[in-house]
């Protein structure tokens, strides 16, 4: 019978084969199983998003200066897509996240938004309580990749809003949380390719489950702003394994 532990799961891969760049310091130490390409990617196109950003846009438009913009720090549907859950940062600039919920086919309706303050929904958005604090940017999305018959299936890729220019994983059994310690991704190191220009911190961290079969492989694309004005995004793959 197979026991999952979130501390045990862990990366096992880092996509970092650039010729012209040293070895990172402690790779060796690292459980990484093979090498790939780093990617820098540029002028991407995401026309097939452009409708569903058009509508997160309406949602996160309509909230007041003084209050949380439910759905700007990332938005997820609900397991069983009864609900939309959306983030946003609370208007005080201390990067806590607080969360709303509504119901998927009544997204434009403010009269139907619910709130989570700590303990339950609310129908009182100044009853709002963070369910994630000191984050910049990030998402959260459902997943198999902590195991099949794990009950969490909510994960999140983010960074601080400190500036350390680190990955942050977490994962919650609800879209609520309780999330638990949000940790570093240890032995992945992040850093800029461009030789111009160079920014004193990485961000926009970011992961792109549809990118490659997470739940066969454990295989995930996360991606970063290497800063500065001249700045591309990079894309790395990782795997997980989850241990008994």
């Amino acid at each position: 019978m197979r026991r999952e532990s979130w501390r045990e799961t862990r990366l096992m891969m880092e996509s970092i084969s650039i010729p012209e760049l040293h070895p990172l310091p402690g790779i060796q130490r690292s459980n990484f199983l093979k090498r790939s390409a780093r990617l820098v990617l540029k002028g991407l196109n995401f026309s097939l998003y452009a409708m569903a950003n058009k509508k997160i846009e309406d949602i996160t438009d309509s909230w007041k200066a003084d209050e949380p913009r439910f759905g700007a720090f990332c938005a997820v549907l609900g397991i069983n897509k009864e609900y939309i859950y959306l983030y946003g940062h609370t208007p005080d600039n201390l990067k806590s996240v607080v969360l709303a919920r509504v119901p998927s086919r009544q997204a434009f309706s403010r009269k139907e938004y619910e709130y989570w303050d700590g303990n339950g929904w609310s129908s009182k958005m100044r009853e709002s309580k963070p369910v994630l604090t000191a984050m910049q940017h990030g998402q959260i999305f459902h997943t198999d990749i902590f195991g099949q018959n794990s009950p969490f299936k909510y994960a999140f890729i983010g960074c601080n809003s400190f500036a350390d220019s680190k990955v942050r994983f977490g994962r919650a059994q609800e879209p609520q949380g309780p999330w638990e310690q949000i940790h570093e991704v240890e032995g992945l190191r992040t850093y800029s390719m461009q030789p111009y220009d160079p920014a004193s911190f990485i961000y926009c961290f970011y992961p792109h489950p549809w990118a490659f079969d997470v739940k066969k492989n454990g295989d995930l694309m996360i991606t970063w702003s290497e800063g500065g004005m001249h700045g591309s995004v990079i894309a790395e793959l990782l795997r997980f394994e989850t241990t008994t």
